[in-house]
């Protein structure tokens, strides 16, 4: 259960406020996706801060993770992919997100005639196949989890689905490499993985960046 006292600090919110929020909407986005975004932040706005007495905070202060000076990414679009890394070659699909955007590389094959899917969030709903759609957004943690959990459902600024259809074996897997060097910049990925029954896929997560920036994650 989360608890508050009258002495504990309100979260700084610096730009995540409902103004940004309409900025996100008025970039474009399915109607699932802002009711989804819309509900999140609601939740997320009357939630209370968690402190070191709740059970899950209370080896980590959750004062640590300060918003303030701190700007978000705008949400990512598509941009030309970077050079390989030495170790893409063991995977079947590379996705690439930087400062600027992400590429996705379908290096074997794996993604021809519609099979296995690896799409933002924002197009699900058109590419993917019947019935995945409603999954966009469909997290195992429900927003009123806790404030951490709200804040990234209405500001992820960088989404993906990764759809594996039924009896399907992606032999290599998938690479998600998030690679930033913004200086107090804030990464907010979501990563919604929908695999079919009897579906075999490794997914990998990666995120690296120079030593001398400020970024915060929350994923």
């Amino acid at each position: 259960m989360n608890t508050q006292n009258d002495d504990t600090p309100a979260h700084d919110l610096g730009v995540f406020t409902d103004e940004l929020l309409e900025a996100i909407h008025q970039a474009g986005e399915p109607e699932l996706v802002r009711g989804k975004r819309d509900e999140a932040f609601g939740h997320y706005r009357s939630t209370p801060n968690p402190t070191p007495f709740d059970e899950e905070w209370r080896r980590t202060d959750p004062n640590w993770f300060a918003f303030s000076g701190l700007t978000p990414l705008p949400v990512l679009g598509p941009v030309p992919a970077g050079e390989p890394h030495p170790h893409d070659a063991e995977f079947d699909v590379v996705v690439e997100v930087t400062d600027q955007g992400y590429s996705i590389t379908d290096q074997t094959g794996a993604m021809e005639n519609e099979t296995v899917h690896v799409t933002p969030l924002g197009a699900a709903l058109e590419g993917c196949p019947e019935g995945v759609g409603p999954k966009v957004n469909g997290r195992i943690l429900p927003p009123t989890f806790d404030k951490f959990v709200a804040f990234n459902q209405a500001f992820w600024n960088m989404g993906l689905i990764i759809y594996i259809p039924e009896g399907k074996v992606l032999e290599k897997g998938v690479l998600l490499r998030y690679a930033h060097a913004a200086n107090e910049s804030v990464l907010i990925p979501q990563l919604v993985v929908v695999a079919g029954k009897q579906s075999q896929a490794t997914v990998v997560e990666t995120t690296t960046s120079p030593a001398d920036i400020r970024m915060l994650s929350v994923s």
